[in-house]
């Protein structure tokens, strides 16, 4: 990931200000509203798998209404996930949506059951995973919840990405149509926000069974 700038007034280092469905443009002030001083336990959004399914996704907006949290670093919004009690052969994925122009600013760490900090994910542990900027873990025993907050010394920079795909050209000849596939990379160049999309992702590993 490639930082370039700080995040500037002008809307033409953003797409010109492309709009329309999932064109929000980055948010860099968060004016936080009944701000708590630590997360309530007893509301945390579960986890825990549905049945027979392999794979869950959570998805939680983030805008200037959001629940907020007091911290050493100022106001944030937050979401509070709790870890179910079975974590055997589970992987999770935090994170926040990567979307055209922006990406929620992540900072994400573990509680214990009495809301304390057991571990806290650094930088250089996010990686991009299928348009999810996101960390992945599986739980210690005594981890409990995952806390999404804000990482504030990141929102307003811009980074770089490529993304790759592929294109594919019908060519019609004498002797029928003859197709031609090519690999596309594309530069997006996008900022980091206060606003965006948490995603919780929880994958069952366990061996299939026939």
């Amino acid at each position: 990931m490639k930082k370039v700038v700080y995040l500037a007034a002008s809307c033409a280092l953003l797409a010109s200000c492309a709009s329309g469905p999932g064109f929000s443009s980055p948010v860099t002030k968060f004016a936080g509203v009944n701000c708590l001083a630590k997360p309530d336990l007893t509301t945390a959004t579960s986890l825990e798998f549905k049945k027979k399914k392999k794979f869950n996704e959570l998805s939680v907006p983030v805008v200037q209404t959001s629940k907020c949290l007091s911290t050493a670093n100022g106001d944030t919004p937050f979401q509070l996930f709790a870890i179910p009690g079975v974590t055997q052969n589970r992987v999770f994925e935090i994170g926040s949506a990567v979307e055209p122009l922006r990406v929620f600013s992540p900072d994400i760490a573990t509680l214990d059951g009495n809301g304390n900090v057991v571990r806290r994910f650094s930088k250089d542990q996010f990686a991009f995973r299928g348009g999810v900027y996101s960390v992945q873990m599986r739980a210690l025993e005594n981890e409990k919840f995952v806390l999404v907050t804000t990482a504030p010394q990141e929102v307003g920079k811009f980074f770089d990405s490529i993304q790759t795909s592929t294109s594919t050209t019908s060519v019609y000849t004498g002797f029928g149509a003859a197709n031609w596939t090519n690999g596309v990379d594309r530069n997006y160049t996008r900022a980091f926000s206060y606003e965006g999309t948490i995603i919780a992702r929880v994958v069952d590993t366990t061996p299939s069974t026939k």
